[in-house]
């Protein structure tokens, strides 16, 4: 009975590390591909796309490129990212934090915040988190909690507080400013969620771009402030400005003034970086009254920019919902059937495949 327990606990801590380097700091990264798994009993042979299937052998003799990286980034193959960082960083001495970073972001994909966790961790008992590039510290900020987001993102913008009252040179503030609106930004969505993770009343039938019931976003006072504070930043007019604005009336209910808000984030931009306001649009349009509307909205957003819009989660699980609501029987599995097949042409591993709600 004990060794069946022993099996049950997390790994012990790896002990005697003393580099960044050292292939200990990292764990097994799950090699199945949910979506993969899903198309197998969901769509025909015949409607199936052909997905990648990347194995730890693979990648472990070689190592890669930042180009190369990106390129795994820019494709979706988070799980191909996670092994070739990892393989990079155990024979590359002279920047290996900056690997890092693309390990913590393919894991944080691939929805093992919890692995990041541990690793990051460990890393931090080899060197300290305060030397950290900028990048891998936001990540690991991002992790947890909204609580513990929080807590992490706030120390982080109190130390670009700190620094842009010692720059002297032009282009450093502007890049350190650009990280406080960045913070800003991250601090007010997770104040809009930290009362709403446990709300009574969540309607977790729809969701916003970042894959949150609509209704959970709780804290507005706490995040209203922050949007303020955000504002105060940049010119009035900027589309991410203009994209809190709508953020914040939708989470009051000013469907109509959100609606036209987030139309005025996409005029004359490319459909491929109108994605979240798209997304939100569609959601306006359904509490103003016109689901059809919201299905068409969607139909034409992912239509438009399939490898953005087609394989973003929350998108598809809106789409899925309105779905729910024009459909049932074998006429609704066979559309999600379709659009599962049509999402696994485009989508990365990682694609949470509860976006499709399929029973």
């Amino acid at each position: 009975m004990s060794a069946l327990l022993a099996n049950l606990r997390p790994p012990a801590p790896p002990t005697n590390i003393a580099s960044a380097t050292d292939a200990r700091l990292f764990d097994a990264v799950p090699l199945n591909d949910a979506l993969s798994d899903a198309l197998l009993v969901h769509a025909s042979p015949d409607a199936r796309p052909r997905r990648d299937s990347p194995q730890t052998s693979d990648f472990s003799p070689h190592t890669y490129s930042y180009d190369a990286l990106n390129q795994f980034i820019a494709s979706g193959q988070w799980r191909a990212l996670a092994l070739a960082s990892a393989a990079t960083i155990t024979k590359h001495t002279d920047d290996p934090l900056r690997l890092w970073t693309y390990r913590a972001l393919a894991l944080r994909q691939l929805q093992c915040s919890e692995q990041a966790e541990r690793e990051l961790h460990r890393l931090s008992r080899v060197v300290a988190s305060r030397t950290w590039p900028f990048e891998l510290r936001l990540l690991r900020a991002c992790l947890g909690a909204p609580a513990q987001c929080i807590a992490r993102l706030s120390v982080l913008l109190r130390g670009c507080r700190r620094r842009q009252q010692k720059i002297t040179d032009g282009s450093e503030m502007a890049a350190n400013g650009a990280r406080m609106f960045r913070l800003s930004l991250l601090l007010a969505g997770q104040a809009m969620l930290l009362k709403g993770r446990n709300a009574d009343n969540a309607d977790s039938g729809f969701a916003d771009r970042d894959n949150q019931p609509i209704a959970s976003l709780g804290n507005v006072q706490a995040a209203e402030r922050q949007f303020v504070k955000v504002e105060s930043l940049v010119p009035a007019s900027d589309r991410l400005a203009v994209m809190n604005r709508a953020l914040f009336a939708m989470a009051t209910g000013k469907w109509a003034a959100a609606k036209q808000l987030f139309a005025s984030v996409n005029e004359g931009a490319p459909p491929d970086t109108c994605v979240a306001a798209n997304n939100n649009m569609a959601l306006c349009e359904l509490y103003l009254g016109s689901p059809s509307e919201m299905l068409a909205s969607l139909q034409k957003t992912m239509a438009g920019a399939p490898t953005g819009a087609g394989t973003a989660e929350p998108v598809v699980f809106n789409y899925c919902t309105g779905l729910d609501l024009h459909y049932d029987g074998a006429r609704l599995r066979d559309m999600k059937a379709r659009t599962m097949a049509e999402v696994g042409k485009w989508a990365g591993d990682g694609f949470d495949v509860a976006a499709f709600k399929m029973q």
